[in-house]
């Protein structure tokens, strides 16, 4: 059911709620007309999770952090600017830019059409918007290309803080051994959910430890080899209604990734093929390596891109 709602922001301006512009796990983004017609766009909750407390939260955690941003001068580039943090009626919602363009995975469907100088770009503005992050201590936690969204001048804005600086996600994570982890992940109906992307969490994070920068370097390394490479890094679809065969077929994969050091001779040949430089190669291998001690920081990933 399409939910159909007036409302206006704190400043008094009217805006009227339209399509779909986009959608995730948890919220629906919907186009926002203001009396004006300007057109913006505003994220709330699905119903299934009205009463969900830790996405409410979640919700309240990306305006407070774009409010950081606000307070401290010029806006980052590259980071979302959450305008404002409305009631809807039954649900609050986040008034946010419409990002024409689209996101990340739309864009790698064309990849092959791209050239190198132009993924560099693209790679090297996530690194530029997750700098301004780590410099406030804040950790994204879910750094994946549907969160890398396009303005009208394809430059990239990152999105979707719902799990960043809201350490209530992990509580329940940081209690579990590792092998009752993974029961949880590929359970059918699971009544918890892991704070992040599975296919672009570093081993840490998928074992329970406590998120760190490094934890998004791995992430936004994993997310620059697909973008270069064409291919994702784990090339499997993971779809909890899946058979249980393929789900064990998932697990095995995601316990050889906790235990492999690093990436194998195929990905990095795959990586090779792409053309990049030499320092620029050997720091996204670097950065895809299993102790967070060896990955190099996100400054490092931008200074050689």
């Amino acid at each position: 059911m399409v939910m159909k709602i007036d409302f206006k922001d704190r400043k008094g301006n009217n805006y009227e709620i339209g399509g779909s512009v986009g959608e995730g796990g948890a919220c629906h983004v919907k186009l926002a007309v203001r009396d004006d017609g300007e057109e913006l766009a505003i994220k709330y909750l699905k119903n299934k999770n009205l009463k969900n407390k830790i996405w409410e939260k979640g919700l309240k955690e990306e305006y407070n952090i774009s409010q950081i941003f606000s307070k401290v001068g010029k806006f980052p580039s590259h980071i979302i600017h959450i305008y404002d943090f409305l009631n809807l009626g039954d649900r609050n919602g986040l008034l946010m830019p419409y990002m024409r363009r689209g996101n990340l995975n739309e864009k790698m469907k064309e990849s092959e059409e791209y050239r190198l100088s132009d993924k560099k770009k693209i790679a090297k503005q996530i690194t530029l918007g997750i700098m301004p992050l780590h410099n406030n201590s804040i950790v994204h936690r879910d750094i994946k290309p549907a969160n890398i969204l396009f303005d009208e001048k394809d430059d990239i804005k990152i999105t979707d803080f719902g799990l960043a600086h809201n350490p209530s996600f992990f509580e329940w994570v940081f209690k579990l051994p590792a092998k009752e982890l993974f029961k949880k992940i590929v359970s059918k109906k699971p009544k918890k959910t892991l704070g992040g992307t599975i296919t672009y969490m570093s081993p840490q994070a998928l074992s329970g430890r406590q998120p760190d920068k490094k934890d998004d370097v791995y992430s936004t390394s994993v997310l620059f080899y697909e973008l270069f490479t064409g291919k994702k890094l784990f090339n499997i679809y993971y779809n909890r209604n899946s058979p249980a065969s393929e789900q064990k077929s998932y697990r095995r994969e995601l316990e050889k990734r906790i235990e492999n050091e690093g990436i194998n001779n195929e990905e990095k040949n795959n990586l090779k093929k792409a053309g990049l430089e030499s320092n620029t190669f050997n720091c996204l291998i670097a950065g895809m390596r299993y102790r967070k001690k060896d990955r190099p920081d996100m400054r490092d990933l931008c200074r050689v891109l």
